[in-house]
């Protein structure tokens, strides 16, 4: 066996008509101390000389090892397609996961002018603690979240097409505000409506039904009724008395509720219909007509 050293001060150049095969039974160096080139006609691989290495023609490039791919830079990568409008694709084999980061880094970015996300069972967003669910079928659920803040600049609307909408359906005690500041109508139901029905009821339950109105009152424009036998009590937390007025007369039928001074003072006639029977003192300051027979004992 023979070593083979050649040294020059000029250029060295192998020219062959036919392919030329370098073999080395171990390892086979080829450096260059200012750079580097390896290549075919159209495509070359350039070192230049301070470690940096970059492509110069190439037009397809595939790598395909049969282990595993392994790329560990001390700084950034970048993959960017330069023409042609072209994808970027990963893609993992069968049912193998694509992993982007680790609950270490910083940040994961996606910036487009429209992102998509497609998951063919469920899609699960998460921070650790609440998880927003997209389930696979079309149900979407929110839970363990603490604070659920909702704004918005235009209009919000909540509509289910073949459902109930629940709100504070489950069993947890406490309050629910709609509407508690802000210079706002508040509507629930409607009698005419934008489709073809109106609301056909609007439904209060609970122990206590408080309703709360300041100078502009409580205005009803319908008929009310109970369907069964009720007492109604009538406080008047001023306790003075009960005034049932109309537009333009104040007055017409007014309750006193002062403790032992409790009447009935009327603006106008009183018509009775039927017996009227009186237990006490009957005191008039006026003329009284009766229509029938006046029995007094």
């Amino acid at each position: 066996t023979l070593a083979f050293d050649v040294t020059s001060s000029a250029s060295i150049a192998f020219s062959s008509t036919t392919t030329t095969a370098i073999d080395a039974t171990t390892t086979l160096s080829a450096k260059g101390v200012t750079g580097a080139s390896f290549g075919d006609d159209t495509g070359t691989w350039e070192f230049d000389g301070d470690g940096a290495v970059s492509e110069t023609g190439m037009t397809t490039f595939s790598l395909t090892p049969s282990s595993t791919v392994d790329v560990n830079p001390a700084g950034a990568i970048t993959m960017t397609t330069s023409a042609g409008n072209s994808n970027i694709t990963i893609n993992p084999n069968g049912s193998g996961t694509l992993a982007l980061g680790s609950a270490s880094n910083t940040a994961v970015t996606a910036d487009a002018i429209a992102i998509t996300v497609t998951s063919v069972d469920a899609l699960t967003l998460t921070d650790g603690t609440a998880s927003f669910v997209l389930g696979g079928t079309g149900a979407t659920s929110l839970s363990a979240a603490t604070t659920v803040d909702l704004d918005a600049t235009g209009a919000m609307s909540l509509n289910s097409s073949a459902g109930v909408i629940n709100i504070g359906n489950d069993d947890v005690d406490q309050n629910i505000n709609i509407g508690t500041d802000g210079v706002r109508t508040i509507s629930v139901g409607t009698i005419s409506g934008t489709g073809t029905d109106p609301s056909t009821e609007v439904e209060l339950n609970a122990l206590l039904v408080d309703i709360n109105a300041g100078a502009g009152g409580i205005a009803l424009t319908g008929d009310i009724s109970t369907t069964a036998a009720q007492d109604w009590d009538l406080v008047d937390g001023a306790a003075s008395a009960l005034s049932f007025d109309a537009s333009g007369q104040l007055g017409i039928l007014e309750i006193v509720t002062s403790n032992g001074s409790e009447k009935v003072n009327m603006s106008a006639g009183l018509a009775v219909t039927g017996n009227v029977s009186i237990v006490g003192d009957l005191t008039t300051s006026g003329s009284m007509a009766f229509a029938g027979n006046l029995d007094a004992n």
